[in-house]
């Protein structure tokens, strides 16, 4: 599992010329990365905070962070998994009609899974950005750079995760399933949009 390797060893097989890991893998680590960011900084900032609410809100969001970090971890392995998938769908034969009938149903399906998988980390980014404004005015001024960094990574995870939903609807024959993808990844990346713009003006107000 590419989880498993040492951070040396991944970025080793992302530069080979092997096809996995690829960019849906490093959205989906991106977005990892971002989550873990967050719920460091808050770690850090409740050892310093007092007030009960503010405590509790503080914990509630590093245990869905936590959470969020753990799914999009496991989707650095999905996505490489869907694609070897549709490898091997292309790879299937086609010499007779009924050959190339199955070829072309089993690409699709795969299609459809390597689409969904990018579009999971999305989802799952998504609500990191619910998190932003709270723990960029909350957390300690000495955290806030970290808070940007998170920021950053979210934001390149939900775009880099856009790019891998996008080459994989290119080719999928099924209008009435890219169209549902596609509002829904519409819809997360104008939301992401409007929090991230939100989130740098309170983050650029307390860095300076």
């Amino acid at each position: 599992m590419l989880t498993e390797l040492p951070v040396k060893d991944f970025i080793a097989k992302l530069a080979s010329d092997a096809p996995t890991p690829g960019g849906g893998s490093a959205a989906a680590l991106s977005g990892a990365m971002s989550a873990a960011l967050l719920s460091m900084v808050l770690q850090i900032s409740l050892k310093k905070k007092n007030d009960t609410e503010e405590v509790k809100k503080m914990k509630e969001i590093m245990e869905e962070c936590n959470k969020t970090a753990k799914r999009l971890t496991s989707l650095i392995d999905e996505d490489a998994l869907a694609f070897d998938k549709v490898m091997e769908a292309y790879k299937m034969p086609k010499k007779s009609i009924e050959e190339k009938n199955e070829r072309k149903k089993a690409i699709e399906l795969q299609l459809k899974s390597a689409s969904l998988v990018p579009l999971e980390v999305m989802k799952n980014v998504k609500k990191l950005f619910n998190h932003f404004d709270f723990v960029t005015m909350h957390t300690l001024k000495s955290t806030i750079s970290d808070v940007g960094v998170a920021l950053l990574l979210a934001d390149t995870s939900i775009k880099s995760a856009s790019y891998n939903v996008d080459i994989n609807l290119k080719s999928i024959k099924d209008n009435d399933f890219k169209k549902k993808v596609k509002d829904e990844e519409s819809e997360i990346i104008s939301f992401a949009k409007n929090k991230l713009d939100a989130s740098y003006k309170i983050l650029q107000e307390r860095l300076n």
